[in-house]
């Protein structure tokens, strides 16, 4: 077992986008193999991009899933009001890496949204599928895969958090439920569990990562 750090590179290059302004795009559909979502309002820009999958269930599953995300930031942005800090409120989502087992393909995204605070918040976010069927994996189904159950996987990240954040471990995070573990990425020999920040650690040490080998 040991704690991976995914696409550093890929966030440095988001965060640097963040910080100027993009002029006002257009949408534009499927190309090549990546489908690519480019808008700006007044109020809100949004720049989208990641692979179309093979599987036509998976695919559509990904751009139902991508799609909340986008609902979910303009339902955001109506509460929050008009912009006032110069600038579009912003949403960046964009594929970091796929992976591709026997069984399993996934991509893992990362989600960066800036409302105007001092910082903006990214989150990592693997989403698996079925091959076979291009069925979402979950949960239940990772742990299958790792040879896990969740009670195992809560007392082997338990110890792992504590020996590497110490008092900045925030146990709650890690404990038995299934809402602490929802958010995966399986690839090769190893599924990558991601906590966001302030879940199992004191913010001002960011997101946390704990894989399992299998």
């Amino acid at each position: 077992m040991r704690n991976t750090v995914i696409g550093l590179g890929a966030l440095i290059v988001l965060l640097a986008l963040a910080l100027f302004i993009i002029p006002a795009p257009e949408r534009s559909g499927t190309e090549d193999d990546f489908v690519v979502f480019q808008e700006e309002t007044r109020d809100t820009q949004i720049i989208i991009e990641y692979p179309v999958l093979d599987n036509k269930v998976a695919a559509a599953r990904l751009t139902a899933i991508v799609d909340g995300y986008i609902a979910d930031f303009n339902n955001t942005a109506k509460d929050i009001g008009p912009s006032s800090i110069g600038k579009p409120y912003l949403l960046i989502i964009e594929d970091v890496d796929f992976a591709e087992t026997e069984k399993t393909e996934g991509v893992l995204l990362l989600m960066y949204q800036d409302f105007g605070s001092a910082h903006g918040i990214s989150r990592l976010i693997g989403i698996n599928f079925y091959k076979k069927t291009g069925e979402t994996v979950s949960l239940e189904g990772v742990l299958d895969i790792g040879g896990k159950n969740l009670n195992s996987l809560s007392e082997e990240a338990t110890v792992f958090f504590e020996e590497k954040l110490g008092e900045g471990f925030i146990k709650e995070g890690a404990e038995v439920a299934d809402k602490n573990f929802e958010s995966f990425f399986v690839k090769n020999n190893e599924i990558v569990f991601f906590f966001e920040a302030s879940q199992v650690a004191v913010q001002a040490l960011g997101p946390q990562e704990y894989t399992i080998s299998y």
